[in-house]
């Protein structure tokens, strides 16, 4: 049963992928257009700040899933059912805390933001946030539930329910908008869904897995794994959310909402171009641990990541490279005017962010091996850093200032800093990694040139002549990069998936 519930749980992973990435891509345009930029700023800002309270979870849910998992295997129910007890304690604390943390950012909203914001901004931003932490609260005090479903890995019960929940979100939210509610009513909406979500996850809790919570001291030595283990898993989450969220509080303080409305446009197609990558990554992320488990050399590691890498860049380069040719005008259609910005935006986020997406199996790598202390910590020194030079870009060049930053920290912490690191400290042959991906950019050069004089030739601001180049390009992109930048392997991946199509084809016939 559990087998069966992995692999229809990685099958609804994808399906769950592609459609909420198809609902935000489509649906996201009918919120900002009804929204308009200063409220789709504010929503956003919300979002942002509340994030950073998001950081109190302190890595538990992975902790729980870990732990839960051991001792049922073991078929330990006793310890289980204290584990359950006490995480329950520990959510319900840091529930607690949050409510009081965001009562001291709910009170001083005014002095925070009121530089850049109007009085019935304010006010509305007031209650989003009451929104958003009494939202935030109630997840942290019920996150157990969840985290013992994964546990116990009834993957199509929350593969199943979270594709209900995201069909479902824009039909709720879409009628709203038609009748002119704004920000705070979106927030509302989104504050229902997760608390029947949440309900969800406890009826199954307690009623299909016949759960208990039992309250009891834990063994010492087990606590003090438990903390070593989520300590660095929550330091991954502050340096995650210092990337993602800063930039739009720092401009919500600086510059107002409309500046937080494009900065968070050019954020979400970062955040679209990452989802490609890790896609890909988190197939071979068991091969890994086999290989390091069964220790294997440096070379065979180094292998696995070429050959991962090298799928990773070849999808990642179309969708960077027809960014760069076609992003200015699909932005244009998808987001409307004064966004402009927000194709500058990210591209400053994606070509630096393309170093780590195409190299998560180093990630795999050192996380399976115990050895990514180090990168945590790096990676929040540059964090911290890239704070303080954002607030200073935010005041002389925006938005953009802020992107050219957090592009620099991309640079520096995974384009040097780490690379260093897995070369040195690891023993992967990164030398040899970049010859490989150099060599697939021949290819993607060639592409970009011909993008380029293509669009001199052509209207791009005319919506069907632009889909009509994109699909264009995407053809010439994929023929050019076989004939020239896949090896053997690679071509038989491509052959042995059309030969699938093909008897697929013939069986439905």
């Amino acid at each position: 049963m559990e087998q069966n519930q992995r692999k229809l749980g990685i099958v609804l992973s994808y399906v769950t992928l592609i459609i909420s990435n198809l609902i935000s891509i489509f649906y996201t345009p009918i919120i900002i257009r009804h929204l308009g930029q200063s409220q789709y700023g504010l929503f956003n800002l919300g979002n942002s700040v509340v994030g950073y309270l998001s950081i109190l979870n302190l890595g538990l849910g992975s902790t729980i899933v870990r732990y839960i998992a051991r001792y049922r295997f073991n078929k330990d129910e006793e310890t289980e059912n204290k584990l359950n007890g006490n995480f329950f304690i520990m959510y319900n604390i840091i529930s607690l805390v949050v409510v009081l943390v965001g009562i001291f950012i709910i009170v001083n909203t005014n002095f925070i933001f009121k530089q850049n914001m109007s009085i019935s901004e304010l006010q509305e931003m007031k209650t989003i946030l009451i929104l958003m932490v009494f939202n935030l609260a109630f997840t942290f005090s019920t996150n157990l539930f969840g985290a013992v479903i994964v546990a116990y890995e009834r993957f199509v019960f929350l593969k199943i329910t979270t594709i209900i929940w995201t069909i479902i979100s824009p039909m709720m939210t879409y009628p709203f908008l038609l009748m002119g509610y704004k920000a705070v009513m979106l927030t509302i909406v989104n504050t229902v869904i997760n608390c029947l979500t949440i309900v969800t996850y406890m009826i199954y809790f307690f009623v299909v897995l016949k759960k208990k919570l039992t309250f009891g001291k834990l063994d010492k030595d087990l606590v003090r794994e438990m903390v070593k283990y989520s300590l660095f898993i929550a330091l991954g989450m502050i340096v995650d959310r210092i990337y993602w969220s800063t930039d739009q509080i720092i401009l919500g303080i600086t510059s107002g909402t409309v500046l937080v409305a494009v900065y968070s446009v050019g954020t979400n197609f970062g955040g679209y171009y990452q989802t490609f990558s890790t896609t890909i990554s988190s197939v071979f992320g068991a091969r890994v641990t086999q290989l390091v488990d069964s220790n294997s050399d440096n070379e065979e590691l180094t292998d696995l990541l070429i050959k991962v890498g090298r799928i990773q860049y070849m999808v990642l380069g179309l969708i960077l490279s027809g960014f760069i040719l076609y992003g200015r005008q699909f932005i244009y259609f998808w987001a409307g005017k004064g966004y402009e910005n927000a194709y500058i935006i990210a591209l400053l986020l994606m070509i630096p962010m393309t170093i780590p997406l195409i190299q998560n199996i180093a990630l795999t790598i050192i996380q399976s091996k115990n050895k990514h202390i180090f990168r945590s910590i790096i990676y929040l020194i540059i964090a911290l850093i890239n704070i303080v030079f954002s607030y200073f870009a935010s005041l002389k060049w925006g938005a953009i200032g802020c992107a050219f930053i957090s592009c620099m920290s991309y640079i520096v912490g995974n384009g040097f800093v780490i690379n260093w690191y897995y070369y040195k400290k690891i023993g992967l042959n990164i030398p040899r990694f970049w010859r490989e991906i150099m060599g697939i950019s021949k290819a993607v050069i060639i592409c970009l040139i011909i993008g380029v004089l293509l669009n001199n030739y052509f209207d791009t601001y005319n919506l069907k002549l632009l889909l009509v180049l994109i699909i264009g390009y995407t053809l010439i992109y994929t023929i050019l990069t076989y004939l020239m930048s896949m090896n053997d392997y690679e071509k038989c991946m491509v052959k042995s998936i059309f030969n699938k199509l093909k008897r697929f084809k013939y069986q439905r016939v």
